[in-house]
């Protein structure tokens, strides 16, 4: 008793689309690793760079120079002296007496700091870097590497194309040209966009160094300005210190030294005879008054000398104090605008995230493609074949064989083929009349006129 095997297999345009899918999945699988194209890091804000700036400036210089000068002006002021005056007694022959009279009284200078000695705090630029000097020496090894990868998968991907077309058949033709055509296409583009993406990132790599190294130097420059001013400021304070005690300890000393030897000469005088003494006692009186009136304007004119003086020094602390609070207000303003500059900063990198998400969705957009039509195939039509040996049939065997195969192929879409095969055999074998033998051509051409196409085997 002959054995028959029935087959069920994807028919018509079913057929097509799950072989189009296959090739869609395969070279959406076979794609290279393509790198995101677009910047990923969100750089300085406008607000930051302006901080940036506005923290080089020299704000505050114009107001300590001014309070320098002041300290050097009082430094150099000398207040006026007044001459003491000669006694005025001229009556009776008295002793010489000489009054002793305390010298001019020292005036104590006030240090004084130079501008010079704070230096100047100056930011660089991007374009005074050598950005060559950053760059990754090795930067076209990766790039020729990546493309000579690039290159052998493309190699890979046209074997297989060719692969496929050979075992189909089709080798050579237009279909085969075209899918070679495709792949080329996607290489020449995936190799320009992988070019650029490597030197871009090679070129922001070093853009981010050279930022680091700008940064670094401003601050570096800002805290050698700020130990400058707090240096200078020490040993002005303590040189001013020492000037003062200086000149109070000579005051001191000429008005000991005068006390001493004015006390001596009366001494003397008082051993002269009684006239002798009382006119001379007179006239030390009078020089006495008078040497009184003399210390006195000189102790004033001292002291007017280092009112003014401590006047130009209380100026010169005050505009040191203006020029502080200038950059404190530099400071605060420049901390702000680096606030709000981050706040943009951190909108800019969130539209960056989106871009990212939006092109990954786009490069996998052909695989979801191709399991949306896997996903739909499963409900395609299918086709049922049976292998049979060869054996006789009757004239009705026949007729029914034909009937059969004429109302399966009226089901499937498309096939007025078919019906007009199973019509053809059906009228032959009724023109014919008795039994007849229907074998591997007649049913191949059956089947491939209801659709089964090249799916069915016969043995």
């Amino acid at each position: 008793m002959p054995v028959s095997t029935t087959t069920t297999t994807p028919t018509g345009w079913a057929a097509d689309a799950a072989y189009q899918n296959w090739l869609q999945a395969s070279q959406a699988i076979n794609r290279p690793y393509e790198q995101y194209p677009g910047n990923m890091l969100a750089g300085f804000s406008p607000m930051q760079n302006q901080a940036i700036q506005q923290t080089a400036q020299n704000y505050g210089g114009a107001a300590m120079q001014a309070g320098s000068n002041a300290a050097q002006n009082a430094a150099n002021y000398q207040a006026p002296m007044v001459n003491p005056g000669a006694a005025g007694v001229t009556t009776g022959t008295v002793m010489n007496y000489n009054s002793a009279l305390a010298g001019p009284a020292a005036m104590a200078s006030a240090a004084e700091m130079n501008r010079g000695t704070v230096r100047d705090v100056a930011s660089r630029n991007f374009t005074d870097y050598d950005i060559n000097a950053y760059m990754n020496p090795y930067t076209n090894t990766v790039v020729n590497n990546a493309l000579g990868d690039l290159t052998r998968q493309n190699d890979i991907t046209n074997n297989a194309t060719n692969a496929r077309a050979a075992a189909a058949g089709a080798f050579g033709g237009s279909r085969q040209a075209v899918a070679n055509t495709i792949n080329n296409e996607n290489y020449l583009r995936e190799s320009g966009n992988l070019s650029g993406n490597l030197r871009n990132q090679a070129f922001n790599t070093a853009s981010g160094l050279i930022q680091q190294d700008a940064a670094r130097n401003l601050q570096a420059q800002q805290m050698n300005q700020g130990m400058d001013w707090n240096v200078g400021s020490l040993n002005t304070n303590i040189a001013d210190q020492i000037n003062r005690t200086n000149a109070a300890a000579l005051n001191s000393r000429e008005q000991f030294n005068a006390g001493n030897q004015q006390q001596a000469n009366m001494q003397t005088a008082a051993s002269h005879n009684d006239m002798t003494a009382r006119n001379m006692a007179a006239l030390n009186a009078g020089s006495q008054f008078n040497t009184d009136l003399d210390l006195r304007g000189q102790g004033l004119n001292q002291a007017a000398g280092q009112n003014a003086a401590n006047t130009w020094v209380s100026a010169a602390n005050a505009l040191n104090g203006m020029g502080l609070d200038q950059q404190r207000w530099n400071s605060n303003n420049a901390n702000a605008l680096w606030g709000m500059g981050a706040s943009q900063q951190a909108q800019q990198q969130a539209e960056l995230n989106n871009a990212y998400q939006q092109w990954q969705q786009q490069y996998n957009y052909p695989i979801t493609q191709a399991d949306q039509l896997r996903a739909a195939l499963g409900g395609a039509p299918t086709g049922t074949a049976t292998n049979t040996p060869y054996y006789s049939n009757t004239a009705a065997q026949v007729i029914g064989g034909g009937l059969g195969a004429a109302q399966l192929a009226s089901a499937i879409p498309g096939a007025v083929s078919g019906v007009k095969a199973g019509a053809s055999a059906l009228s032959g074998l009724l023109g014919g009349g008795g039994s007849s033998v229907i074998g591997p051509a007649n049913t191949t051409m059956i089947d491939k006129a209801l659709g089964f196409g090249d799916y069915i085997r016969w043995s």
